[in-house]
Protein backbone atom coordinates (compact mmCIF):
# COMPACT_ATOMS: atom_id res chain seq x y z
CA UNK A 1 0.00 0.00 0.00
CA UNK A 2 1.15 3.29 -0.63
CA UNK A 3 1.95 6.11 2.31
CA UNK A 4 -1.44 8.16 1.05
CA UNK A 5 -3.62 5.05 1.45
CA UNK A 6 -1.92 4.11 5.10
CA UNK A 7 -2.65 7.64 6.49
CA UNK A 8 -6.24 7.07 4.97
CA UNK A 9 -6.56 3.60 6.66
CA UNK A 10 -5.44 4.62 9.49
CA UNK A 11 -7.42 7.61 10.08
CA UNK A 12 -10.44 5.63 9.47
CA UNK A 13 -9.50 3.14 11.61
CA UNK A 14 -9.10 5.64 14.52
CA UNK A 15 -12.77 7.35 13.39
CA UNK A 16 -14.54 3.45 14.00
CA UNK A 17 -12.48 3.42 17.51
CA UNK A 18 -14.57 6.59 18.38
CA UNK A 19 -17.68 5.56 16.81
CA UNK A 20 -17.52 2.10 18.42
CA UNK A 21 -16.52 4.01 21.89
CA UNK A 22 -19.87 6.11 21.63
CA UNK A 23 -21.86 3.24 20.82
CA UNK A 24 -20.92 1.14 23.31
CA UNK A 25 -21.51 4.11 25.42
CA UNK A 26 -25.40 4.31 23.90
CA UNK A 27 -26.35 0.93 24.40
CA UNK A 28 -24.80 0.99 28.23
CA UNK A 29 -27.20 4.25 28.68
CA UNK A 30 -30.11 2.32 26.95
CA UNK A 31 -29.69 -0.66 28.94
CA UNK A 32 -29.41 1.35 32.63
CA UNK A 33 -32.79 3.50 31.00
CA UNK A 34 -34.53 0.01 30.37
CA UNK A 35 -33.97 -1.13 33.76
CA UNK A 36 -34.82 1.95 35.12
CA UNK A 37 -38.18 1.53 33.49
CA UNK A 38 -38.51 -2.28 34.12
CA UNK A 39 -38.52 -1.41 37.85
CA UNK A 40 -41.29 1.71 37.35
CA UNK A 41 -43.52 0.12 35.61
CA UNK A 42 -46.16 -0.75 38.23
CA UNK A 43 -46.11 2.61 38.78
CA UNK A 44 -47.77 3.68 35.29
CA UNK A 45 -50.99 4.37 35.25
CA UNK A 46 -53.40 1.58 32.85
CA UNK A 47 -56.55 0.53 31.52
CA UNK A 48 -59.13 -0.91 34.55
CA UNK A 49 -58.98 -4.99 33.59
CA UNK A 50 -63.15 -5.42 34.25
CA UNK A 51 -64.05 -8.49 35.62
CA UNK A 52 -66.83 -10.05 37.79
CA UNK A 53 -65.21 -9.27 40.48
CA UNK A 54 -65.29 -5.44 40.12
CA UNK A 55 -67.68 -5.15 37.39
CA UNK A 56 -70.74 -3.37 40.13
CA UNK A 57 -67.95 -1.67 42.10
CA UNK A 58 -68.00 1.88 42.42
CA UNK A 59 -66.39 4.71 40.24
CA UNK A 60 -64.13 6.18 41.90
CA UNK A 61 -62.80 4.05 44.66
CA UNK A 62 -59.96 2.75 46.50
CA UNK A 63 -58.86 -0.84 45.27
CA UNK A 64 -56.18 -3.12 46.26
CA UNK A 65 -55.35 -6.63 44.41
CA UNK A 66 -53.81 -9.67 45.22
CA UNK A 67 -51.90 -11.34 42.76
CA UNK A 68 -49.77 -14.89 43.43
CA UNK A 69 -46.20 -14.68 41.35
CA UNK A 70 -45.50 -18.19 42.58
CA UNK A 71 -46.16 -20.45 45.58
CA UNK A 72 -43.90 -18.21 47.57
CA UNK A 73 -44.49 -14.49 46.23
CA UNK A 74 -46.96 -12.48 46.47
CA UNK A 75 -48.05 -9.09 45.09
CA UNK A 76 -50.62 -5.86 46.65
CA UNK A 77 -51.27 -3.78 44.18
CA UNK A 78 -52.57 -0.41 46.06
CA UNK A 79 -54.86 2.05 43.07
CA UNK A 80 -57.04 4.72 42.72
CA UNK A 81 -59.61 3.41 40.28
CA UNK A 82 -61.44 6.51 38.41
CA UNK A 83 -63.33 7.53 35.60
CA UNK A 84 -61.10 9.71 33.23
CA UNK A 85 -62.88 12.70 30.99
CA UNK A 86 -62.79 10.71 28.07
CA UNK A 87 -64.95 7.93 29.96
CA UNK A 88 -62.33 5.41 30.35
CA UNK A 89 -62.06 3.56 33.92
CA UNK A 90 -58.15 3.80 34.84
CA UNK A 91 -56.37 2.68 37.95
CA UNK A 92 -54.11 4.59 38.94
CA UNK A 93 -51.19 3.11 40.71
CA UNK A 94 -50.87 4.52 44.70
CA UNK A 95 -48.30 1.62 46.18
CA UNK A 96 -47.30 -1.97 45.89
CA UNK A 97 -45.77 -4.81 48.16
CA UNK A 98 -43.92 -7.92 47.05
CA UNK A 99 -44.46 -10.57 50.01
CA UNK A 100 -42.06 -13.47 49.65
CA UNK A 101 -42.19 -16.57 52.33
CA UNK A 102 -43.69 -16.65 55.17
CA UNK A 103 -47.42 -16.13 55.26
CA UNK A 104 -49.68 -17.49 52.75
CA UNK A 105 -52.25 -15.47 51.65
CA UNK A 106 -54.43 -17.88 50.05
CA UNK A 107 -56.84 -18.60 52.88
CA UNK A 108 -59.06 -15.93 53.27
CA UNK A 109 -62.72 -16.89 54.94
CA UNK A 110 -64.02 -13.29 55.36
CA UNK A 111 -63.41 -9.68 54.64
CA UNK A 112 -61.57 -9.75 58.14
CA UNK A 113 -59.65 -12.12 57.57
CA UNK A 114 -58.49 -10.29 54.13
CA UNK A 115 -57.98 -7.14 56.18
CA UNK A 116 -55.83 -7.95 59.02
CA UNK A 117 -53.77 -9.73 56.18
CA UNK A 118 -52.96 -6.63 53.93
CA UNK A 119 -49.41 -5.48 54.10
CA UNK A 120 -48.97 -2.86 56.76
CA UNK A 121 -48.04 0.45 55.07
CA UNK A 122 -50.30 -0.48 51.83
CA UNK A 123 -53.16 -1.80 54.12
CA UNK A 124 -53.02 1.64 56.48
CA UNK A 125 -52.70 3.84 53.84
CA UNK A 126 -55.80 2.91 51.91
CA UNK A 127 -58.02 3.19 55.13
CA UNK A 128 -56.51 6.11 55.82
CA UNK A 129 -57.03 7.83 52.03
CA UNK A 130 -60.68 5.98 51.79
CA UNK A 131 -61.29 8.35 55.33
CA UNK A 132 -59.55 11.29 53.34
CA UNK A 133 -60.78 11.23 50.46
CA UNK A 134 -64.48 9.80 51.21
CA UNK A 135 -63.79 6.91 48.99
CA UNK A 136 -64.90 3.46 48.92
CA UNK A 137 -62.04 0.78 49.62
CA UNK A 138 -61.96 -2.88 48.76
CA UNK A 139 -59.39 -6.08 48.97
CA UNK A 140 -59.68 -8.06 45.67
CA UNK A 141 -58.09 -11.39 46.74
CA UNK A 142 -58.99 -15.09 45.80
CA UNK A 143 -62.35 -14.56 44.21
CA UNK A 144 -64.01 -12.18 45.87
CA UNK A 145 -64.07 -8.34 46.63
CA UNK A 146 -64.25 -7.11 50.24
CA UNK A 147 -65.25 -3.51 51.44
CA UNK A 148 -62.36 -1.68 53.66
CA UNK A 149 -63.63 0.09 56.49
CA UNK A 150 -62.25 3.68 56.43
CA UNK A 151 -59.47 4.74 59.12
CA UNK A 152 -60.14 7.74 60.74
CA UNK A 153 -58.23 9.74 62.98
Amino acid sequence: MSEAVEKLVKRYEGQIEDLQEKVDNLERALEKAEGWANTRAWSRHRPHQRNDLTEGLPVPRLEISLKEESDWEWIWSYYLVYRHTTLEILDIPMGETVSRGGHRHDKFKDQESAQSSLPFRDGVHIRRDAAHLNFPAFVIAQGNAWPLEPLHD
